[in-house]
Parts: structure tokens; C-alpha cells; sequence
């Protein structure tokens, strides 16, 4: 059953990912929600072999992240997935496919939060609606999609 996998994934799953993958302490928290999320929308089998596939794909996410952007935790409780987009960029001149998967997340504690330099982000800040949809005026149509579906939910 579901409740089954997630007591797994808790007990034997994710710190055997956090180990193998280098996670440190407190660089990644996922919670019996987000593991619910990922049984539901990744998995498809009645065991736990892809289930620990893609948890260990988030750990090394996560890792990479952290190295790459040095950056500190932000707390987050995951929710329910928005949608799912596309989108190409380039490295080492070959065009990369990338998809990326929104969920809603709720900030548990932003005090952390700081621009990301290395991405030209100068500055991060929280935004109300009528904001965000003059902003999006200029912005990618990926991220006008994303927003459509969140107002939807």
C-alpha cells in the first residue's frame, strides 16, 4: 500500500539515498507528502525499486544544487503537482531537453532565501497576485502556463 511505502522510503530508503548521495544534515526534508506525490506520479509497480530510484535522483538533485548554487535551505512543505513543462537550453554547443515539474509548495521559513548571482538573480521577494500578473506580461509563456494552472487549483 501507499502508508507501506512511505514508512519504507522513511526507514530504509531515504537515509540509505542521503548516505550514498552525500547529503548533509538538513539539505534535504522530504516529507511523507512529497513521497506521496512521488509514489503517485512516478511510480507505477507494486514493489519499491522505482520509488528509491527516484528518490535517490532527488538526493542527487539536491546535492547538486547545493554545490552548484551554494545554496542554504529554505524550508518548504511540498504540495499537490501544478503541472509539468518543457524547455531547451544549450551546453557544450548541444541543444539540452529539459523537464520540469512545479509542485505548490508552502514556505515554512524563507529567512534563508537569497537571490541566486550566478543566474543573474539580483533579488527574490514575495509578490501579490495582481503583481505577479503584470510581471508576467514580459516573461516566458512556460511560466504564464504554470501560473494559469496554480490560480486553477
Amino acid at each position: 500500500t501507499e502508508d507501506e511505502k512511505i514508512n519504507i522510503a522513511n526507514k530504509f530508503l531515504l537515509p540509505k539515498a542521503v548516505k550514498e548521495n552525500g547529503v548533509k544534515d538538513g539539505e534535504m526534508d522530504l516529507s511523507d507528502g512529497t513521497i506521496k506525490e512521488i509514489i503517485r506520479n512516478y511510480t507505477r509497480e507494486s514493489g519499491v525499486r522505482n520509488l528509491e530510484r527516484e528518490i535517490f535522483k532527488v538526493s542527487r538533485k539536491v546535492v547538486k544544487k547545493v554545490v552548484n548554487e551554494e545554496e542554504t535551505k529554505v524550508k518548504v512543505r511540498s504540495g499537490k503537482k501544478i503541472t509539468s513543462t518543457w524547455h531547451t537550453y544549450t551546453r557544450n554547443k548541444k541543444f539540452i531537453l529539459k523537464k520540469t515539474t512545479w509542485y505548490k509548495m508552502k514556505s515554512l521559513d524563507s529567512s534563508k532565501m537569497k537571490p541566486q548571482k550566478k543566474e543573474n538573480i539580483e533579488k527574490v521577494e514575495w509578490m501579490r497576485k495582481s503583481v505577479i500578473k503584470e510581471i508576467l506580461l514580459n516573461s516566458y509563456k512556460t511560466l504564464n502556463h504554470v501560473m494559469d494552472k496554480y490560480y486553477k487549483m
